[in-house]
């Protein structure tokens, strides 16, 4: 696990995006799989028949909207508006015995070859946890952990280079209980922050740790 110092930016804007949308983990015939649209307010979400996440049955596409200042992620934009879970079903017993996690499984530019790298979070007070990078050797590093039952809140993905790419994420059980869930898919448009906005209180690394 790497802990970051979260740092203030000048002309912080809200997210360009309307929507949050939650994800949790279900199983289904000793497989794990990815549900939505079962929070108020969050009907409207589905995922489609080859893994995208759907609102209003349109593909989602997650933007950016700041820059993160300091450390090894500095000058990546930081979006939110999707937290990944384990927690609706857990109460059923489905989960019994697993330990879940989001691996970050796929990140491709649309339209051409160029290449990029995510990582996703989570906030606590001003620090970031739980780092999960696409670029990670291991698939425990490329993965988001939630255990069952697990809601972390804050969370934040990051993007080193500006454009549009498909994310897919893959929900796995690191106790090998359950079967890997099929991949979903959403867009994730890396973008500047709005008017250019400068990081302020440029700090420096709080400490750092990986899981592997």
């Amino acid at each position: 696990m790497r802990t970051f110092a979260l740092l203030a930016v000048a002309g912080f804007a809200d997210s360009a995006m309307a929507h949050e949308n939650h994800v949790t983990i279900d199983t289904f015939g000793g497989k794990a799989l990815m549900a939505v649209g079962y929070y108020a307010g969050e009907e409207e979400f589905t995922i489609d028949a080859d893994g995208w996440l759907l609102h209003d049955g349109e593909r989602v596409t997650r933007e950016t909207f700041f820059v993160w200042g300091s450390g090894e992620f500095a000058g990546w934009q930081v979006g939110a508006e999707c937290t990944l879970t384990s927690d609706f079903y857990a109460a059923t017993g489905r989960l019994d015995g697993g330990d879940f996690w989001y691996e970050l499984s796929g990140f491709e530019h649309v339209g051409s070859p160029r290449k990029a790298d995510i990582a996703w979070a989570e906030r606590h007070g001003n620090m970031l946890e739980n780092i999960a990078q696409f670029s990670a050797d291991t698939r425990e590093g490329r993965s988001f952990h939630v255990g069952v039952g697990g809601h972390p809140h804050g969370q934040q993905f990051m993007v080193n280079r500006p454009g549009l790419y498909q994310l897919t994420l893959v929900a796995w059980d690191a106790n090998g209980v359950y079967a890997d869930s099929d991949p979903m898919h959403f867009y994730v448009k890396s973008v500047p922050a709005p008017g250019g906005a400068a990081v302020l209180g440029l700090g420096a690394l709080a400490a750092m740790r990986r899981r592997r």
